[in-house]
Protein backbone atom coordinates (compact mmCIF):
# COMPACT_ATOMS: atom_id res chain seq x y z
CA UNK A 1 0.00 0.00 0.00
CA UNK A 2 3.19 2.58 0.69
CA UNK A 3 4.44 1.57 -2.42
CA UNK A 4 1.55 3.02 -4.39
CA UNK A 5 1.35 6.05 -2.04
CA UNK A 6 5.32 6.87 -2.60
CA UNK A 7 4.89 6.04 -6.40
CA UNK A 8 1.85 8.41 -6.53
CA UNK A 9 3.63 10.83 -4.92
CA UNK A 10 6.79 10.98 -7.35
CA UNK A 11 4.74 11.07 -10.28
CA UNK A 12 2.64 14.16 -9.01
CA UNK A 13 6.15 15.39 -8.11
CA UNK A 14 6.93 15.24 -12.24
CA UNK A 15 4.48 16.22 -13.40
CA UNK A 16 3.52 12.85 -14.96
CA UNK A 17 0.05 11.26 -15.91
CA UNK A 18 -0.19 7.39 -14.84
CA UNK A 19 -0.64 7.35 -19.08
CA UNK A 20 2.86 8.82 -19.00
CA UNK A 21 4.40 6.84 -16.23
CA UNK A 22 3.22 3.76 -17.53
CA UNK A 23 3.50 3.70 -20.95
CA UNK A 24 4.75 0.50 -22.30
CA UNK A 25 5.21 -1.19 -18.56
CA UNK A 26 1.35 -1.88 -17.39
CA UNK A 27 -1.96 -0.53 -18.58
CA UNK A 28 -3.61 2.85 -16.97
CA UNK A 29 -6.57 1.00 -14.94
CA UNK A 30 -3.44 -1.23 -13.54
CA UNK A 31 -1.28 1.56 -12.82
CA UNK A 32 -4.50 2.77 -10.90
CA UNK A 33 -4.93 0.20 -8.73
CA UNK A 34 -1.61 0.17 -8.17
CA UNK A 35 -1.68 3.48 -6.79
CA UNK A 36 -4.60 2.91 -4.59
CA UNK A 37 -2.50 -0.10 -3.07
CA UNK A 38 -5.38 -3.04 -4.26
CA UNK A 39 -3.11 -4.39 -7.09
CA UNK A 40 -1.06 -7.09 -7.43
CA UNK A 41 2.36 -6.77 -9.66
CA UNK A 42 5.91 -7.79 -10.15
CA UNK A 43 8.61 -6.81 -8.41
CA UNK A 44 9.82 -5.88 -12.41
CA UNK A 45 7.19 -3.65 -12.40
CA UNK A 46 8.76 -2.16 -10.05
CA UNK A 47 11.61 -1.88 -10.74
CA UNK A 48 10.66 -0.14 -14.10
CA UNK A 49 8.29 2.28 -12.30
CA UNK A 50 11.61 3.10 -10.08
CA UNK A 51 13.99 3.78 -13.39
CA UNK A 52 11.31 6.33 -15.09
CA UNK A 53 10.80 8.27 -12.01
CA UNK A 54 14.34 8.10 -11.21
CA UNK A 55 14.04 6.89 -7.47
CA UNK A 56 14.28 3.65 -5.57
CA UNK A 57 10.97 2.80 -4.61
CA UNK A 58 11.71 -0.07 -2.41
CA UNK A 59 14.46 2.63 -0.36
CA UNK A 60 11.44 5.06 -0.62
CA UNK A 61 9.22 2.52 1.30
CA UNK A 62 11.80 1.85 4.20
CA UNK A 63 12.13 5.71 4.79
CA UNK A 64 7.99 5.85 5.14
CA UNK A 65 8.12 2.65 7.67
CA UNK A 66 11.47 4.55 9.47
CA UNK A 67 8.81 7.69 9.26
CA UNK A 68 5.88 6.06 10.72
CA UNK A 69 8.19 4.71 13.95
CA UNK A 70 9.43 8.61 14.42
CA UNK A 71 5.80 9.59 14.60
CA UNK A 72 5.20 6.85 17.39
CA UNK A 73 8.56 8.09 19.31
CA UNK A 74 7.55 11.79 19.22
CA UNK A 75 4.41 10.70 20.54
CA UNK A 76 6.11 9.06 23.10
CA UNK A 77 8.54 11.95 24.29
CA UNK A 78 5.86 14.24 24.95
CA UNK A 79 4.15 11.83 26.62
CA UNK A 80 7.35 10.97 29.02
CA UNK A 81 7.53 15.03 28.81
CA UNK A 82 11.26 14.78 27.18
CA UNK A 83 11.67 18.25 25.75
CA UNK A 84 14.79 17.77 24.02
CA UNK A 85 13.45 14.81 22.36
CA UNK A 86 10.12 15.91 21.64
CA UNK A 87 11.62 18.69 19.30
CA UNK A 88 14.57 16.95 17.69
CA UNK A 89 11.52 14.74 16.49
CA UNK A 90 9.25 17.63 15.64
CA UNK A 91 11.89 18.65 13.25
CA UNK A 92 12.60 15.66 11.66
CA UNK A 93 9.01 15.28 11.06
CA UNK A 94 7.99 18.73 9.82
CA UNK A 95 7.79 19.92 5.90
CA UNK A 96 7.35 16.16 5.09
CA UNK A 97 5.04 16.13 2.06
CA UNK A 98 4.35 12.62 2.02
CA UNK A 99 3.50 12.20 5.85
CA UNK A 100 1.45 14.89 4.96
CA UNK A 101 -0.05 13.37 1.81
CA UNK A 102 -0.49 10.23 3.12
CA UNK A 103 -2.62 7.81 5.58
CA UNK A 104 -0.68 9.42 8.44
CA UNK A 105 -1.55 12.87 7.95
CA UNK A 106 -4.81 13.01 10.64
CA UNK A 107 -2.39 11.06 12.90
CA UNK A 108 0.27 13.69 12.39
CA UNK A 109 -1.74 16.39 12.72
CA UNK A 110 -3.65 15.17 15.75
CA UNK A 111 -0.16 15.21 17.55
CA UNK A 112 0.67 18.52 16.35
CA UNK A 113 -2.46 19.20 18.30
CA UNK A 114 -0.78 17.79 21.69
CA UNK A 115 2.43 19.14 20.54
CA UNK A 116 0.37 23.05 20.80
CA UNK A 117 -1.28 21.79 24.16
CA UNK A 118 1.54 21.07 26.17
CA UNK A 119 3.24 24.51 24.55
CA UNK A 120 -0.79 26.73 25.67
CA UNK A 121 -0.86 27.54 22.31
CA UNK A 122 -4.14 27.23 22.68
CA UNK A 123 -5.29 29.22 20.21
CA UNK A 124 -3.44 27.35 17.49
CA UNK A 125 -4.07 24.12 18.76
CA UNK A 126 -8.11 24.71 18.41
CA UNK A 127 -7.55 25.98 14.58
CA UNK A 128 -6.17 22.57 14.06
CA UNK A 129 -8.66 20.70 15.93
CA UNK A 130 -11.86 22.51 13.47
CA UNK A 131 -9.91 21.89 10.71
CA UNK A 132 -9.94 17.86 12.03
CA UNK A 133 -13.35 17.64 13.21
CA UNK A 134 -14.46 18.82 9.36
CA UNK A 135 -12.60 15.86 8.04
CA UNK A 136 -13.53 13.38 10.65
CA UNK A 137 -16.14 11.03 9.36
CA UNK A 138 -12.98 9.69 7.47
CA UNK A 139 -10.26 8.80 10.65
CA UNK A 140 -9.90 5.77 11.15
CA UNK A 141 -10.35 3.77 14.42
CA UNK A 142 -6.78 5.26 16.13
CA UNK A 143 -7.47 8.71 14.75
CA UNK A 144 -10.94 9.15 15.62
CA UNK A 145 -9.70 8.03 19.79
CA UNK A 146 -7.08 10.33 19.23
CA UNK A 147 -9.10 13.16 18.06
CA UNK A 148 -11.51 12.30 20.91
CA UNK A 149 -8.44 12.57 23.95
CA UNK A 150 -7.16 15.76 22.00
CA UNK A 151 -10.66 17.78 22.03
CA UNK A 152 -11.31 16.71 25.52
CA UNK A 153 -7.46 17.24 26.46
CA UNK A 154 -8.18 21.22 24.86
CA UNK A 155 -10.97 21.49 26.94
CA UNK A 156 -9.19 20.80 29.91
CA UNK A 157 -6.40 22.94 29.04
CA UNK A 158 -8.88 25.66 28.99
CA UNK A 159 -10.66 24.95 31.87
CA UNK A 160 -14.21 23.92 30.40
CA UNK A 161 -14.06 20.41 32.45
CA UNK A 162 -18.16 19.85 31.18
CA UNK A 163 -17.15 19.79 27.48
CA UNK A 164 -13.49 17.80 28.57
CA UNK A 165 -15.61 14.83 30.14
CA UNK A 166 -17.78 14.88 26.93
CA UNK A 167 -14.80 13.90 25.26
CA UNK A 168 -13.21 11.76 27.37
CA UNK A 169 -16.30 9.54 28.22
CA UNK A 170 -16.62 8.81 24.52
CA UNK A 171 -13.16 7.20 24.46
CA UNK A 172 -12.84 3.17 24.14
CA UNK A 173 -10.10 2.10 25.92
CA UNK A 174 -10.09 -1.64 24.46
CA UNK A 175 -9.80 0.47 20.89
CA UNK A 176 -7.56 3.48 21.98
CA UNK A 177 -4.94 1.68 23.93
CA UNK A 178 -3.53 4.70 25.42
CA UNK A 179 -4.15 4.58 29.12
CA UNK A 180 -2.72 7.98 29.43
CA UNK A 181 -6.11 9.54 28.91
CA UNK A 182 -6.59 8.24 32.59
CA UNK A 183 -4.90 10.64 33.77
CA UNK A 184 -6.92 13.54 32.06
CA UNK A 185 -9.97 12.13 33.23
CA UNK A 186 -8.59 11.99 36.29
CA UNK A 187 -8.11 15.86 36.37
CA UNK A 188 -11.85 16.15 34.92
CA UNK A 189 -13.36 14.31 37.66
CA UNK A 190 -11.14 16.14 40.55
CA UNK A 191 -12.85 19.19 38.91
CA UNK A 192 -16.11 18.29 39.67
CA UNK A 193 -15.61 16.61 42.84
CA UNK A 194 -15.79 12.82 42.14
CA UNK A 195 -13.02 12.50 44.60
CA UNK A 196 -13.28 8.75 44.23
CA UNK A 197 -13.32 8.13 40.98
CA UNK A 198 -10.74 11.04 40.82
CA UNK A 199 -8.30 8.64 42.74
CA UNK A 200 -9.29 5.23 40.76
CA UNK A 201 -8.55 7.17 37.07
CA UNK A 202 -4.86 8.55 38.74
CA UNK A 203 -4.23 5.26 40.07
CA UNK A 204 -4.90 3.64 36.56
CA UNK A 205 -2.55 5.81 35.09
CA UNK A 206 -0.29 5.61 37.56
CA UNK A 207 0.29 2.18 36.80
CA UNK A 208 0.37 2.82 32.83
CA UNK A 209 3.38 5.44 33.58
CA UNK A 210 5.04 2.68 35.69
CA UNK A 211 5.05 0.35 33.83
CA UNK A 212 5.96 2.45 30.68
CA UNK A 213 8.80 3.52 32.88
CA UNK A 214 7.54 7.15 32.41
CA UNK A 215 9.25 8.66 35.54
CA UNK A 216 8.12 12.38 34.90
CA UNK A 217 4.34 11.51 34.51
CA UNK A 218 4.58 9.35 37.77
CA UNK A 219 5.39 12.10 39.42
CA UNK A 220 2.07 13.69 37.67
CA UNK A 221 -0.02 11.46 39.16
CA UNK A 222 0.94 10.85 42.18
CA UNK A 223 0.47 14.72 42.55
CA UNK A 224 -3.30 14.29 41.55
CA UNK A 225 -3.46 11.13 43.99
CA UNK A 226 -2.69 13.85 46.79
CA UNK A 227 -5.17 16.67 45.18
CA UNK A 228 -8.00 13.46 45.49
CA UNK A 229 -7.10 13.31 48.53
CA UNK A 230 -6.92 16.52 50.26
CA UNK A 231 -10.87 16.65 48.92
CA UNK A 232 -11.81 13.81 51.79
CA UNK A 233 -9.18 15.17 54.49
CA UNK A 234 -10.29 16.85 57.89
CA UNK A 235 -8.48 19.71 58.21
CA UNK A 236 -6.03 18.61 61.48
CA UNK A 237 -4.24 16.21 58.62
CA UNK A 238 -3.09 19.07 56.50
CA UNK A 239 0.99 18.37 58.25
CA UNK A 240 0.59 14.58 57.23
CA UNK A 241 0.00 16.54 53.72
CA UNK A 242 2.71 18.49 53.81
CA UNK A 243 4.71 15.72 54.52
CA UNK A 244 3.55 14.02 51.44
CA UNK A 245 4.42 16.73 48.88
CA UNK A 246 7.14 17.53 50.11
CA UNK A 247 8.42 13.94 48.92
CA UNK A 248 7.12 14.32 45.84
CA UNK A 249 9.13 18.03 45.57
CA UNK A 250 12.62 16.27 46.43
CA UNK A 251 11.30 13.51 43.67
CA UNK A 252 11.25 16.85 41.12
CA UNK A 253 14.58 18.10 42.66
CA UNK A 254 15.78 14.83 41.72
CA UNK A 255 14.71 14.70 38.16
CA UNK A 256 15.81 18.76 37.74
CA UNK A 257 11.58 19.08 37.32
CA UNK A 258 10.82 23.15 38.40
CA UNK A 259 7.56 23.67 36.38
CA UNK A 260 6.61 20.28 38.49
CA UNK A 261 7.88 21.45 41.50
CA UNK A 262 6.18 24.72 40.76
CA UNK A 263 3.26 22.96 40.37
CA UNK A 264 3.15 20.70 43.72
CA UNK A 265 3.81 24.16 45.45
CA UNK A 266 0.98 25.50 44.07
CA UNK A 267 -1.76 23.32 45.25
CA UNK A 268 -0.14 23.26 48.60
CA UNK A 269 -1.27 26.28 48.84
CA UNK A 270 -4.42 25.96 47.17
CA UNK A 271 -4.69 22.86 50.18
CA UNK A 272 -4.21 25.51 52.93
CA UNK A 273 -6.30 28.27 51.02
CA UNK A 274 -9.13 26.05 51.59
CA UNK A 275 -8.70 25.59 54.52
CA UNK A 276 -8.91 29.38 55.50
CA UNK A 277 -5.22 29.04 56.20
CA UNK A 278 -4.04 32.02 54.23
CA UNK A 279 -0.51 32.76 55.34
CA UNK A 280 0.78 29.47 55.16
CA UNK A 281 -1.30 29.27 51.10
CA UNK A 282 0.50 32.90 50.57
CA UNK A 283 4.01 31.56 51.01
CA UNK A 284 3.40 28.55 49.35
CA UNK A 285 1.47 30.60 45.97
CA UNK A 286 4.45 32.72 46.37
CA UNK A 287 7.50 30.20 46.14
CA UNK A 288 5.05 28.53 43.14
CA UNK A 289 5.16 31.75 41.02
CA UNK A 290 9.11 32.20 41.66
CA UNK A 291 9.49 28.66 40.30
CA UNK A 292 7.38 28.57 37.02
CA UNK A 293 9.44 32.11 36.65
CA UNK A 294 12.40 29.95 35.87
CA UNK A 295 10.45 27.59 33.06
CA UNK A 296 10.62 28.24 29.40
CA UNK A 297 6.81 28.46 29.11
CA UNK A 298 5.49 29.57 32.95
CA UNK A 299 1.83 28.98 33.34
CA UNK A 300 1.47 30.56 36.86
CA UNK A 301 -2.36 31.77 36.63
CA UNK A 302 -3.66 29.85 38.92
CA UNK A 303 -1.18 30.27 41.56
CA UNK A 304 -1.21 34.05 40.69
CA UNK A 305 -4.46 34.24 41.66
CA UNK A 306 -4.39 32.70 44.85
CA UNK A 307 -1.69 34.84 45.76
CA UNK A 308 -2.79 38.24 45.05
CA UNK A 309 -5.99 36.88 46.87
CA UNK A 310 -4.27 35.64 49.84
CA UNK A 311 -2.26 38.73 49.73
CA UNK A 312 -5.39 40.58 50.10
CA UNK A 313 -6.75 38.35 52.97
CA UNK A 314 -3.52 38.74 55.31
CA UNK A 315 -3.00 42.59 54.48
CA UNK A 316 -6.64 44.20 54.46
CA UNK A 317 -5.56 45.38 51.09
CA UNK A 318 -2.97 47.41 52.22
CA UNK A 319 -0.53 46.69 49.62
CA UNK A 320 -3.21 47.28 47.06
CA UNK A 321 -1.34 49.14 44.04
CA UNK A 322 1.55 46.50 44.34
CA UNK A 323 -1.77 43.78 43.83
CA UNK A 324 -3.07 46.00 41.15
CA UNK A 325 0.12 45.87 39.11
CA UNK A 326 -0.27 41.68 39.92
CA UNK A 327 -3.81 41.47 38.63
CA UNK A 328 -2.96 43.52 35.51
CA UNK A 329 0.13 40.84 34.85
CA UNK A 330 -2.67 38.27 35.05
CA UNK A 331 -5.39 39.57 33.45
CA UNK A 332 -2.75 40.00 30.15
CA UNK A 333 -1.18 36.49 30.72
CA UNK A 334 -4.87 35.55 30.63
CA UNK A 335 -5.80 36.77 27.62
CA UNK A 336 -2.86 35.64 25.53
CA UNK A 337 -3.19 32.19 26.82
CA UNK A 338 -6.97 32.56 25.36
CA UNK A 339 -8.69 31.03 28.61
CA UNK A 340 -12.19 32.71 29.70
CA UNK A 341 -12.03 30.79 33.26
CA UNK A 342 -8.70 32.55 34.26
CA UNK A 343 -9.74 36.23 32.71
CA UNK A 344 -12.93 35.48 35.17
CA UNK A 345 -10.77 35.26 38.22
CA UNK A 346 -9.19 38.54 37.44
CA UNK A 347 -12.04 40.40 36.98
CA UNK A 348 -13.19 38.91 40.39
CA UNK A 349 -10.09 40.00 42.06
CA UNK A 350 -10.32 44.06 40.66
CA UNK A 351 -13.79 44.43 42.65
CA UNK A 352 -12.11 42.74 46.07
CA UNK A 353 -8.81 45.38 45.55
CA UNK A 354 -11.26 48.26 45.05
CA UNK A 355 -13.37 47.53 47.93
CA UNK A 356 -16.47 47.04 45.50
CA UNK A 357 -18.07 44.29 47.38
CA UNK A 358 -21.44 44.88 46.32
CA UNK A 359 -20.18 44.30 42.83
CA UNK A 360 -17.75 41.25 44.13
CA UNK A 361 -20.98 39.49 45.83
CA UNK A 362 -22.78 40.51 42.64
CA UNK A 363 -20.11 38.90 40.22
CA UNK A 364 -19.23 35.51 42.23
CA UNK A 365 -23.67 34.86 42.26
CA UNK A 366 -24.74 36.04 38.85
CA UNK A 367 -21.50 34.97 36.60
CA UNK A 368 -18.54 33.65 38.41
CA UNK A 369 -20.06 30.51 40.48
CA UNK A 370 -22.41 29.74 37.55
CA UNK A 371 -19.44 29.64 35.20
CA UNK A 372 -17.20 27.23 37.46
CA UNK A 373 -20.33 24.90 37.53
CA UNK A 374 -21.53 24.55 33.83
CA UNK A 375 -17.09 24.62 33.48
CA UNK A 376 -17.28 21.65 35.90
CA UNK A 377 -14.59 23.57 38.64
CA UNK A 378 -16.86 22.32 41.51
CA UNK A 379 -13.95 22.53 43.72
CA UNK A 380 -13.51 26.23 43.74
CA UNK A 381 -17.63 26.37 43.00
CA UNK A 382 -17.79 24.99 46.47
CA UNK A 383 -15.63 27.52 48.24
CA UNK A 384 -17.07 30.45 46.70
CA UNK A 385 -20.40 29.01 47.14
CA UNK A 386 -19.59 28.84 51.09
CA UNK A 387 -18.21 32.56 51.00
CA UNK A 388 -21.67 33.84 49.41
CA UNK A 389 -23.51 31.89 51.60
CA UNK A 390 -22.08 33.55 54.63
CA UNK A 391 -22.00 36.92 53.09
CA UNK A 392 -25.77 36.86 52.54
CA UNK A 393 -26.55 35.42 55.98
CA UNK A 394 -24.90 38.40 57.35
CA UNK A 395 -27.13 40.84 55.45
CA UNK A 396 -30.15 39.25 56.44
CA UNK A 397 -30.98 38.58 52.52
CA UNK A 398 -32.46 34.85 53.43
CA UNK A 399 -33.94 34.11 50.33
CA UNK A 400 -30.60 34.53 48.11
CA UNK A 401 -28.66 32.59 51.32
CA UNK A 402 -31.28 29.68 50.22
CA UNK A 403 -30.75 29.92 46.70
CA UNK A 404 -26.59 29.48 47.21
CA UNK A 405 -27.46 26.79 49.44
CA UNK A 406 -29.93 25.05 46.93
CA UNK A 407 -27.15 25.00 44.53
CA UNK A 408 -24.73 23.71 46.54
CA UNK A 409 -26.44 21.02 47.47
CA UNK A 410 -27.45 19.97 44.32
CA UNK A 411 -24.05 20.81 42.69
CA UNK A 412 -22.22 18.35 45.16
Amino acid sequence: MHEGLIIKYYREKHNFTQQQLCKGICSVAHMSRIERGTAHYSTEITQLLSERLGVNIGQEVLKFEELKETLKQWHDTMIMQDREKTESYKQTLEHNELLERSDLAYHYQLLQVRYLLTNRELKKARRLLTQIETKKHVLGDREAQLFLHMSGAYYLFTGDYSKALEFFKQIEPDLYRNNEFYYHLAITCYRFGHYVKAYEYARTSLNYFKQANHFRKIIDAETLILLTQGGQIVQEDIEEMKKKYMNLMRSCDLFGEIEKKAILMGNLGQEYFLRSKNREANTYYRSAIDLFKQCPNPTYLTALFGYIHTSYLITDGRNQQQLNELVKEGMQLATRVGNDGDLMKFKLLTFLLKNQMDRYYSYLHESFIPYLRKSGNITLATYYEKQLFKHYLAINEGEKASEVAFSYIQGS
